[in-house]
């Protein structure tokens, strides 16, 4: 296998490569000072709260705990009671409290609870910021293109992609999908059917597969069109069915799945083919058959 050759497999391999998860940082700034956060930061501190701290300042030490049961009392000691009011101040919201009633030291400053300011760079403990290595069991993830078909030109439908974590070295794959043709010109009338169909695999623009494929129908319906002037049309003809597609299936791989139509060539009318269910007309009437029960373009490997 050539350079260029691996090359190109690699760089199709990675179109479909998706980023790891990023860590993105949310930040107060610029709706909020750095004095407002660090109030509110000193707020939640002096409240003391024993579910966000791992051990409570103001409360009792065992000792004390001791001595109120042996007592049969209820006091507190003296920091335990300073801190208690500095407690029950700054829990209410938007209430000035000196820092000379919380024990604070330095200046005396008024200490406010503004609900309204994040709480930011507190308790920051939960951030993780390693990358986690997923399991990826998918064998392979396919793409489907633009499903537009025109006479005579071998177009893409399908790129396979074989993954890393492929359990075979080979599959064999099933293709469906439905098939409509469309019209648009200037005629008065016009009967347009597909002729042939050939499915093309390729493997880094070198053909690997070429095929005749089953129709599903037996045979497609045909468009049959009564126009006066310009006009438009688009008509599902049937299920297009492909077995037996027999594949080497090497992590990297990369498959592109070609079909190429056959239409007859009429005057003033272009023609062409598109795989999906479509059933309209403007400026024209047709045969309009209704369609058949659905399914979605598939590639099934076993």
């Amino acid at each position: 296998m050539q350079c260029s050759t691996i090359y190109d497999q690699l760089r199709k391999a990675r179109l479909i490569a998706q980023p790891p998860v990023r860590f993105n940082l949310t930040t107060p700034y610029p709706q909020h000072t750095t004095t407002q956060l660090d109030m509110r930061r000193k707020a939640e501190i002096l409240k003391h709260s024993g579910v966000s701290q791992n051990t409570k300042t103001n409360g009792l030490t065992k000792f004390e705990s001791w001595a109120q049961l042996a007592k049969g009392t209820t006091s507190l000691s003296q920091y335990a009671i300073m801190n208690a009011n500095c407690s029950a101040a700054s829990l209410k919201e938007n209430i000035l409290t000196p820092t000379s009633s919380c024990d604070v030291p330095g200046p005396v400053m008024y200490l406010i609870n503004d609900p309204s300011v994040p709480l930011y760079n507190y308790a920051t403990n939960t951030r993780a910021y390693g990358i986690v290595n997923q399991s990826n069991i998918i064998n392979w993830q396919i793409e489907t293109m633009q499903n537009t078909f025109t006479d005579g030109v071998a177009s893409t439908l399908f790129i396979l992609y074989i993954q890393p974590a492929i359990a075979n070295p080979v599959y064999t794959y099933t293709l469906r999908t439905p098939v409509s043709i469309f019209a648009q010109g200037t005629a008065s009338s016009a009967d347009i059917s597909i002729q042939d169909v050939i499915l093309g695999v390729y493997y880094n623009g070198g053909l690997v597969i070429q095929t005749k494929p089953i129709v599903y129908t037996h045979t497609f319906t045909n468009l049959a069109i009564t126009a006066a002037g310009d006009f438009s049309a688009t008509q599902y003809a049937g299920m297009l069915t492909v077995s037996n597609i027999f594949l080497l299936t090497q992590p990297t791989y990369v498959y592109d799945f070609k079909l190429t139509f056959s239409l007859p060539t009429t005057p003033y009318v272009q023609v062409g083919v598109i795989c999906a269910y479509e059933n309209n007309a403007t400026n024209c009437t047709t045969n309009g058959p209704s369609t058949e029960s659905q399914f979605d373009q598939m590639l099934i490997g076993i």
